[in-house]
């Protein structure tokens, strides 16, 4: 009898999957998980090169949200790279 294996996937891969089932909330109210991820739905993206980076954009802690769904929706609808994430009210242990 033969068996079929699962396919490895990284742990990134995985932890990013479940907090994707998160990505619906306010990254404010988030306090289980360091990041809330967002990905492109439609269209594709170029691959990178070696002038190819990534934005960073640090917003007050009372505009997050609303800038954080504005950010989601570009990204999602593929107006806005392959992908996204934001800060979640989690506290560091440091």
């Amino acid at each position: 009898m033969k068996t079929e294996k699962q396919p490895n996937r990284s742990i990134k891969a995985k932890h990013q999957e479940d907090v994707l089932s998160i990505s619906e909330t306010k990254p404010s109210e988030v306090t289980d998980s360091f990041w809330v991820y967002a990905k492109r739905k439609k269209g594709r993206y170029p691959k990178s090169t070696p002038r190819s980076g990534k934005w960073l954009i640090f917003v007050n802690l009372k505009n997050v949200n609303d800038v954080w769904a504005k950010i989601k929706n570009a990204v999602e609808e593929g107006r806005l790279g392959d992908s996204a994430k934001v800060a979640t009210a989690k506290k560091s242990i440091s």
